[in-house]
C-alpha cells in the first residue's frame, strides 16, 4: 500500500532516489487494538486489550522492534457474604495481582496464549467451613514457547461474618468482624515476587484487619495494587478498599485507567469505600468488582446476602508503530482496518466527532 502511495504521488519511479523511503510497521493480531500517540517521546504505540482469553500473534515484525510493554491483572476476590443471615460485617475481596513491564520478546511469528482470570465469587458454605479461598480469583497468564510464563495471580476472598478464615491472593482479603477475628487477621500478598524476567514489577498487598477479638459488627477492605486494606477504624465502620494503580498502556496518556482495587469492607450501619480512581476498580459495600478490572467485591453489608463477585482480570501488550491514520473522533480504544476507524468501548465512554464530521458510521452494539 506504501509503495503504490509514493507511486502516484510522485510518480511511476516512486521507489527512485527522490522518493522518500517507507516506514515499516510491525503486525500482530489479537484482542481489540488501540493505536495512539504519546506526545512525550512523541512515539507511536499499539497496544492489543485483551478482556478475555485469546492468542497473541505476530505476523509481520522489523528489526527495530524486538520487545513489548506488558499489563497482566488478575481477578479480583468475591467479597464477604452473610448466607446464613447471622450478624456480623463481610471482608473486602483482595484485587487481583498485578504485573507491568516493557521487555517482553516478540519476533515474527511470536505467538502468545492470553488467559484472562475470571473474579471470584461470593458465594461460600458458611457453617463453620473455612471456604474464603473459594472465593478466590484466578490468576491471568501471559505464555509461549519462546518465554517463561508470566502469572498475575487471583486476589484473596473477603472473610464470611462469624465462620469464615480470609484468604490470601494476588491482594489479601480484609477480615470479617464479629466473634474474634482479632487484629492481626488478614489475607497476605502473594503477588509481589513472583515474576522477575522481562522488566516485570509485580504489585499486591494484604487486606485490612478489623481492631480487636471482641464482636466487631464491621468488616476490613481487601488489598489493592497500590496500598493495603483499610483496616475497620470500629464497631460500626467499614475499612475502605486498598487503592489500585493507575496505567495509559491500553488507551494512551490522555485517558488512563486503574486496575486492581481492593474491595470495601461491609457493614451496618456503615460500610467503607472501595480504593482510589473509581468507578474504574473494587467496588464498594455490597457491590461486585468491574469486568476487566481485578477489583474486589466489597464485602456484603451485615445480615445481608447479596452477590459481591470480584472483577474479571485484564491483559494489555504494547508495541511502538511506524505510523498512524488520523482520525476523526476521539472515544474507547481506536484502531483502523479496510480503509475504516473503529473505535470500541469496553467501559462507558463517549464518542465525540470533529466539527464538521460529515462520515456515515456503521454501529454495534451488545447488552
Amino acid at each position: 500500500h506504501l509503495l503504490e502511495y509514493f507511486r502516484n504521488t510522485f510518480g511511476a519511479g516512486g521507489g527512485g532516489t527522490n522518493a522518500p523511503s517507507p516506514v515499516s510497521i510491525t503486525q500482530a493480531s489479537g484482542g481489540v487494538i488501540s493505536d495512539y500517540t504519546d506526545p512525550g517521546p512523541n512515539i507511536i504505540y499499539r497496544s492489543h486489550i485483551f478482556a478475555n482469553t485469546d492468542t497473541f500473534t505476530v505476523t509481520e515484525s522489523v528489526a527495530s522492534v524486538t520487545t513489548a510493554d506488558f499489563l497482566l491483572v488478575a481477578g479480583g476476590g468475591g467479597g464477604g457474604n452473610n448466607i446464613n443471615g447471622a450478624h456480623g460485617g463481610n471482608g473486602g475481596g483482595g484485587a487481583g495481582g498485578l504485573v507491568e513491564g516493557n521487555a517482553l520478546p516478540i519476533a515474527d511469528g511470536t505467538t502468545f496464549t492470553i488467559t484472562i482470570g475470571g473474579g471470584g465469587s461470593s458465594l461460600g458454605n458458611g457453617n463453620g467451613t473455612p471456604t474464603a479461598t473459594a472465593r478466590n480469583g484466578t490468576n491471568s497468564t501471559i505464555a509461549g514457547p519462546t518465554i517463561t510464563t508470566v502469572t498475575a495471580k487471583g486476589g484473596g476472598g473477603g472473610g464470611n461474618d462469624h465462620y469464615d478464615v480470609v484468604a490470601d491472593g494476588g491482594s489479601g482479603g480484609g477480615s470479617w468482624g464479629g466473634g474474634g477475628a482479632g487484629p492481626t487477621t488478614h489475607g497476605d500478598a502473594t503477588q509481589p515476587g513472583t515474576n522477575s524476567l522481562y522488566g516485570a514489577t509485580d504489585y499486591g498487598n494484604v487486606g485490612g484487619h478489623t481492631p480487636s477479638a471482641s464482636p466487631e459488627y464491621c468488616g476490613s477492605g481487601g488489598g489493592g495494587a497500590g496500598s493495603v486494606g483499610g483496616n475497620s477504624p470500629n464497631g460500626s465502620t467499614g475499612g475502605d478498599g486498598g487503592d489500585g494503580r493507575a496505567s495509559t498502556i491500553a488507551y494512551g496518556p490522555s485517558n488512563p485507567r486503574t486496575y486492581a482495587t481492593g474491595g470495601a469492607g461491609g457493614n451496618t450501619p456503615y460500610g467503607g469505600t472501595n480504593g482510589s480512581a473509581a468507578p474504574n476498580g473494587g467496588a464498594a459495600t455490597g457491590e461486585s468488582g468491574l469486568y476487566s478490572t481485578g477489583g474486589g467485591g466489597g464485602g456484603c453489608p451485615e445480615a445481608t446476602a447479596n452477590s459481591v463477585n470480584g472483577g474479571s482480570g485484564i491483559a494489555v501488550i504494547r508495541y511502538q508503530m511506524g505510523s498512524i491514520q488520523t482520525q476523526k473522533a476521539t472515544g474507547g480504544a481506536v484502531s483502523y482496518y479496510g480503509g475504516k476507524t473503529i473505535h470500541v468501548f469496553s467501559y462507558t465512554g463517549t464518542f465525540s466527532s470533529d466539527n464538521p464530521f460529515n462520515e456515515t458510521c456503521e454501529c454495534i452494539i451488545i447488552g
